[in-house]
């Protein structure tokens, strides 16, 4: 599936004539139905020229250019038009598209199916060397921005039921953090997250305001571990059995 990866992108040295100008309702160049029918059999990664009439007799030149970037929840494409300016400049539109990934396969909370619009300006003389990779980088750039935006929300969710609100201690920092980056590789995490919850509520058995911040907070935590993890905190169980009977020669004098 990823193969594109390892190769060179393919520069198509033939020019696609198009029926239509490939101008959206903003003026702004754009990727149109057109161009995806034309495109479909030049490969993973391209770029390749195109040209329009504007009026009998006068054409406009310009590009269009694919590229993917694999992140490793999924993969991101971009979609370029590039068309030349008064200045020699080409002006690029680039449209940045991935599919939705549920928490199965994400290991983590839903990754709804994402679209944005990027604009550029780039240099006619680095067109060829430039401008698939200019389109790739705004797929990783798309996917900084989103991890960034998880991360605050993420942060809003956990803020709005812990006790950090009131002086919360360390420990509760320390929840925070783990929510944010759990491993669900390291089992450890897990039973380092109870013995801070167990240690933290113990020695606040006697304020019951704590409590309560301390219940909300833990509720919050749960959903993030359920939906990135799989494992309900809440119907973890641990039954309590008596301890074993020793015989009576096992102490010794």
């Amino acid at each position: 599936m990823f193969g594109w990866f390892g190769q060179k992108p393919k520069v198509i040295d033939q020019v696609i004539q198009l029926r239509m100008p490939p101008i959206g309702d903003d003026g702004a160049p754009a990727w149109t139905d057109e161009i995806e029918n034309v495109t479909k059999g030049l490969g993973w990664e391209f770029l390749a020229p195109i040209m329009y009439e504007t009026s009998p007799g006068q054409c406009l030149g310009g590009f269009v250019a694919r590229a993917f970037f694999d992140s490793k929840v999924r993969t991101y494409e971009g979609r370029g038009t590039l068309l030349q300016t008064k200045a020699d400049d080409f002006r690029a539109t680039v449209i940045v598209t991935a599919p939705s990934v549920p928490p199965v396969r994400s290991g983590e909370l839903l990754w709804d199916p994402y679209r944005s619009q990027f604009s550029a300006t780039l240099r006619q003389t680095l067109i060829e060397d430039t401008a698939v990779r200019v389109v790739r980088g705004l797929c990783k750039r798309a996917h900084d921005e989103e991890l960034q935006e998880r991360g605050k929300k993420r942060d809003e969710l956990l803020a709005r039921t812990s006790p950090a609100r009131v002086a919360a201690p360390a420990a509760t920092r320390g929840l925070t953090e783990f929510a944010r980056a759990y491993d669900r590789n390291n089992p450890d995490q897990l039973t380092a997250i109870l013995e801070i919850f167990h240690d933290t509520l113990h020695k606040a058995q006697d304020d019951s305001e704590m409590l309560d911040y301390y219940a909300s907070f833990a509720c919050g935590v749960s959903v993030v571990v359920r939906e990135r993890v799989g494992v309900d905190l809440g119907t973890l169980v641990f039954p309590l059995q008596a301890p074993p009977v020793l015989p009576e020669n096992h102490i010794r004098a």
